[in-house]
């Protein structure tokens, strides 16, 4: 039963770190191709090749077709598609250590422009190198439900996370920069929220209910203690009804929540 319990906390944390890491991933892709177009413009193909090839002997993209071997970036940048696409199909097919293997390319982090056009807020290049190492492990260790290893490494894992977060602008950014929270209630995570970020009241209340988890989840909630979510839509319905922000009856609200399923 132990083990079980345990087992549930952390697919339910991975998970939750999951979403938060897609995001760090599309918005480093996104921000490396926008970065090279912006510099380079019609050249930017062209600049980021000498990296592709370094790294396009690596066993890991190479597959077969039809029981032909193949590697597929080596495919697209022999194909006919225009410099852009290649450009964006190579940065997609690129696996997380060698994405993060350009921001340690010494062409790239020695460009002020593309660093510029990269980081929301340019970072050191050690910390660039510390924390990438740490991101490629995370992802590894999610990957393969490697839950020991999570746990004997999680303040460099969430570290990584927060640090690319923070210099890629992503949704969790202001998040990071909350005050820590000893009181991991409902009402306090959400009082906290409201006074730092009001606007999230306002947001999708799957939106809210995530970023509640994701606070509590930082300030040492087990994951498998999470409230319902009919729990934290309660209590935003009191803040607000305290706030003066909604005027209409708390019980009628109340009744018709109960009726309202998020999924």
């Amino acid at each position: 039963m132990a083990q079980g319990i345990t087992n549930k906390r952390y697919y339910i944390e991975f998970g939750k770190i999951y979403n938060r890491l897609i995001e760090v991933e599309l918005q480093l892709r996104e921000r490396i191709i926008s970065s090279f177009k912006c510099v380079y413009k019609k050249k930017a193909f062209y600049r980021l090749k000498p990296y592709i090839y370094e790294i396009i002997a690596n066993y890991n993209y190479v597959r077969k077709t039809d029981g032909v071997s193949g590697n597929h970036l080596h495919n697209i940048i022999k194909s006919n598609k225009s410099d852009d696409l290649k450009l964006k199909e190579c940065i997609y097919r690129l696996y997380l250590p060698d994405l993060l293997g350009i921001l340690d390319y010494e062409f790239y982090y020695r460009n002020k422009l593309l660093i510029k056009h990269l980081y929301y807020k340019k970072p050191s290049h050690n910390d660039v190198k510390h924390y990438s190492s740490y991101l490629s492990k995370l992802r590894n260790c999610i990957m393969h439900f490697n839950f020991k290893k999570y746990l004997n490494d999680k303040i460099n894992y969430i570290n990584a996370l927060i640090f690319f977060e923070n210099h890629l602008n992503c949704f969790m950014r202001p998040i990071n920069h909350l005050p820590p929270i000893p009181d991991v209630s409902v009402t306090r995570i959400l009082q906290v929220i409201y006074a730092h970020y009001p606007i999230l009241f306002e947001e999708n209340d799957r939106i809210l209910c995530d970023v509640f988890d994701d606070i509590a989840i930082l300030n040492g909630k087990p994951a498998e203690d999470l409230p319902q979510y009919w729990s934290i839509l309660r209590q935003r319905y009191i803040i607000l009804r305290n706030s003066g922000k909604i005027k209409e009856d708390f019980e009628i609200l109340d009744e018709n929540a109960k009726q309202i399923s998020l999924f």
